[in-house]
């Protein structure tokens, strides 16, 4: 009898999140009432150590568990992205008025085990690793989605998310059966090699078809984004602020993963999967920003603007090379702290007002100028406007597009960050140009933890637009130590 044999020293970063989890299960069980800053503490720190290992790692390039769970820059920094926007969630959540009556242990605990299986995926070397790290992280989130229960909308979020993500796992799965039965194994390199021995194009073809239908319902992309709005809309905000970057970071990094292991077989086979990926982004791209621009519920509309941004990032991958790998992890870390930031803005007015629509966002400037600043700069943002990190984002996807001649791409981008300024500049009218419905009332409330938070996601949505020399380094170097170019 065989025992698989474990590095635990590849695994910490991860075993810390799944510690933190457990344990802040065991002190809300245990602990008195008045819990909720305790569990708040543990969890920023379990996340924030978490951060800490995975940097110190972050040169690595190891295997274990036989090879089904792999380390290396690339993955280490993605990685990077899942924890920050797990922290800065965390940390704009105190209040307990984010979910009234409800245990704030379970809250946090879920988003630690979400958090876990996400960070799983991204470690994936096989297609079992991948379909475990899925549903790892898929189970929680099904949860998190409809957590207040007492609202109806949550309820209704939570059901449509969990039959439509079961479905897609099952989609998911179909595909991975016949990839493996295809080829024999479940291991990503040797299915690379393996389908470009086979001669079976066609099977080839519908296997990976079928994988990627299942996949790209994880990075809401169009047509698979139907569950976005309104699962968006009945999810606790700050919940659907950790949808909006984690849900595409994870789909787009298994795409990445497994492109790059299949791109010899699918050359030997004369298989091009650019055109099906461009036709994919374009249509993510028109549909999040048209159908945004009707929206009068701000989550809604930040629900179809992160849909248009998977468009942006799909660009980086039609292109195939290390540079549009580079511009996706560009992307993904200025995103995460625009749109974080913008869903946090969303949290502090919908608890002072009730509601999340625009009349709620009337006259904020004048209630609480600071919070409507921090609004207007991560939504000029996520615009694209200089000098923000948007428009770094966004400078590094077209220019890829434009240096490998995908020029309907980079047009069609261009035109629709054209258009999302409009439905973004009508949250910038309410709060700046129209009038309170009641002019007299007290500035909204926030959090010490939101405060913080504020401050960091505008600090870095405005530095890494005038420096983001650090970023793009980082990004280069994990990209070339993992691709050996």
């Amino acid at each position: 009898m065989s025992f698989v044999s474990v590095d635990f020293g590849l695994l910490v970063p991860e075993l810390v999140v799944l510690s933190a989890a457990f344990l802040v299960l065991v002190v809300d069980l245990l602990g008195s009432r008045q819990r909720g800053a305790s569990l708040w503490w543990l969890t920023l720190c379990g996340l924030g150590l978490a951060l800490l290992l995975a940097a110190r790692g972050w040169n690595l390039s190891a295997s274990t568990l036989s090879g089904t769970f792999v380390l290396d820059p690339f993955v280490s920094t993605v990685k990077l992205v899942f924890l920050l926007s797990a922290f800065l969630v965390t940390l704009t959540t105190l209040d307990c008025r984010l979910i009234s009556r409800l245990s704030l242990g379970e809250y946090y605990s879920l988003l630690l085990f979400a958090t876990f299986g996400f960070m799983v995926l991204a470690s994936a070397g096989d297609l079992i690793m991948i379909f475990i790290g899925l549903e790892m992280a898929s189970i929680p989130c099904y949860i998190l989605a409809g957590y207040a229960f007492e609202d109806v909308k949550s309820n209704e979020a939570g059901i449509k998310y969990f039959l439509l993500g079961a479905f897609s796992s099952a989609i998911l799965l179909y595909g991975m059966s016949f990839l493996y039965g295809l080829c024999g194994s479940t291991f990503l390199s040797e299915i690379g090699f393996s389908i470009g021995q086979s001669g079976q194009k066609l099977l080839v073809m519908g296997a990976f078809g079928v994988f990627l239908a299942g996949l790209t319902f994880k990075m809401t992309v169009v047509p698979f984004h139907m569950w976005v709005p309104d699962t968006y809309e009945g999810s606790p905000t700050p919940v659907a602020a950790f949808f909006s970057v984690v849900s595409k970071t994870a789909g787009l990094v298994v795409l990445i993963r497994i492109l790059a292991y299949f791109k010899q077989g699918f050359l030997a086979l004369e298989v091009d999967w650019t055109q099906v990926l461009s036709i994919l982004s374009v249509l993510t791209m028109v549909v999040g920003t048209v159908i945004g621009v009707v929206q009068t519920n701000v989550k809604r509309l930040l629900a179809y603007s992160s849909i248009a941004h998977v468009g942006y990032l799909l660009i980086g991958l039609c292109a195939g090379t290390s540079a549009g790998i580079d511009s996706i992890v560009i992307y993904l870390f200025v995103y995460l702290f625009m749109s974080i930031g913008a869903f946090a803005v969303v949290t502090a007015v919908s608890r002072a007002e009730g509601g999340e629509e625009l009349a709620n966002f009337r006259g904020l400037n004048r209630r609480s100028p600071l919070l409507a600043a921090s609004m207007a700069v991560f939504l000029i943002s996520l615009t694209g406007i200089p000098p923000l990190a948007g428009f770094i984002g966004k400078f590094f996807i077209f220019a890829v597009a434009i240096e490998e001649k995908l020029y309907t791409l980079a047009i069609v981008g261009v035109l629709t960050s054209v258009v999302s300024l409009f439905y973004y500049c009508k949250i910038l009218k309410a709060m700046y140009f129209a009038e309170a419905e009641d002019p007299g009332a007290a500035p909204v409330a926030v959090s010490p933890g939101m405060r913080v938070g504020l401050v960091l996601m505008s600090f870095f949505t405005l530095a890494l637009g005038l420096y983001p020399v650090p970023l793009v380094e980082m990004a280069r170097s994990a990209v070339r130590l993992w691709l050996g170019s």
